[in-house]
């Protein structure tokens, strides 16, 4: 396991991580209230102590 340091990050990197993470997780969030796919696809998880339902396959 590597230890990532203060100068290794990279503000743009970070807040392009940050982005794609919430557009996945608001995506998926979508999909599944509107029900665009069977909800048996769906597995839940929890990001930052909040429950979601995330596609188990693309």
């Amino acid at each position: 396991m590597t230890t990532i340091t203060r100068q290794d990050l990279n503000f743009g990197q970070v807040v392009a991580d940050v982005l794609c993470e919430f557009l996945e997780v608001a995506v998926h969030l979508i999909l599944y209230v509107r029900e665009v796919y069977p909800v048996g696809i769906f597995q839940k998880l929890s990001r930052s102590a909040c429950p979601l339902a995330a596609l188990s396959k693309y």
